[in-house]
């Protein structure tokens, strides 16, 4: 098959802006990992598009590279590359709809989908709808308010995030309620924001290959988060952390919660003693996924491709760190 990978971040998504630092190092972290998977799968021809500014020196041999220049777009582009694509793997943002908006395209055309389909990212993008809809199939998870019609009910710490953000972007920490009213100002767009009680816990991500109702748990993983200026920011995460058996009950939960989840998805948690809250669920790639491979050798891109449950049972078993900020004081 001819498999386009499209990373937003490097793949042309910012190609008329400057790109976001961090945002970047977390795309070119998760678009190599995936190239590994596929040097593997010699069978395959990998098209993939980068942004202008981007270097195609670390890029295997076999990949074919379609560049995005400042005065293009990434949709363009990408519509002009999908005709002749039999499938397509997105790694984008779920903010201001941008993955929602390419597996549309993707739909629309007919082509192979290897993430998941627009009516799963429609659920878990927005982390208001994605509170409601866990709450109601009795899954455990942060409570949750839309800041405009916050009532004041959460006592203690309280954290503000988009509705639709990635990872750590635009997630506020107020120590008090007197804060966050002296603080308002600083939110960007509170019409569009969620506020929730900090809950003081270990933060974990699972790393879950779901189809038709069926999750797959691979690996539990660790996140190093920094609070600084009253801001998070993801240092590093440490992958196949813990024994998956406590979490496979919560992952087979939300596959059933969410039948339409497919291929890798991140799910991001908080573990108090023994007790789990569901944080959000990220339908595409993860950070975590530049770990899988060297921590339990695992070639999940074959999986995905339906190349034999065999490509799912490990091979090693090691806990690798993947590097991506600077470490500074204030770690939570």
């Amino acid at each position: 098959m001819k498999i386009l990978i499209f990373e937003y971040l490097c793949g042309g998504g910012f190609s008329q802006q400057p790109l976001p630092p961090s945002l970047a190092t977390e795309g070119r972290l998760m678009l190599h990992a995936l190239l590994a998977d596929f040097a593997a799968l010699p069978e395959h021809e990998i098209i993939i598009m980068q942004d202008w500014r981007e270097s195609s020196k670390a890029l295997p041999a076999k990949v074919s590279v379609v560049w995005v220049s400042a005065q293009q777009q990434a949709m363009n582009v990408f519509q002009q590359i999908l005709p002749s694509c039999d499938a397509v793997w997105l790694i984008a943002p779920e903010t201001a709809n941008v993955l929602f908006d390419f597996a549309q395209q993707v739909e629309k055309s007919g082509k192979l989908a290897l993430s998941s389909p627009s009516s799963a990212i429609a659920k878990t993008a927005d982390k208001w709808l994605t509170f409601q809809l866990l709450s109601a199939q009795g899954i455990a998870t942060v409570a949750t308010q839309c800041l405009m019609d916050y009532d004041g009910s959460f006592t203690g710490a309280t954290v503000v995030k988009s509705r639709d953000g990635v990872g750590c972007e635009n997630s506020w920490f107020f120590a008090t309620a007197q804060a966050l009213a002296v603080q308002f100002s600083q939110i960007k767009q509170p019409d569009n924001a969620i506020i929730q009680p900090y809950l003081v816990g270990e933060a974990l991500s699972l790393s879950v290959l779901f189809k038709k109702g069926i999750g797959h748990l691979l690996c539990v993983n660790r996140q190093k988060i920094q609070l600084e200026n009253q801001q998070f920011r993801l240092l590093a995460c440490e992958v196949n952390c813990q024994a998956t058996a406590p979490y496979q009950a919560l992952v087979k939960q939300i596959a059933a919660a969410l039948p339409d989840l497919y291929g890798y998805v991140g799910i991001d948690l908080i573990q108090q003693d023994k007790k789990l809250w569901v944080l959000e669920i990220n339908p595409r790639l993860t950070s975590s996924y530049a770990g899988i491979a060297p921590a339990l050798g695992i070639n999940v891109a074959a999986a995905v491709l339906g190349q034999g449950t065999e490509q799912l049972q490990a091979t090693s078993n090691q806990v690798v760190k993947v590097t991506l900020a600077q470490d500074r004081e204030n770690d939570v």
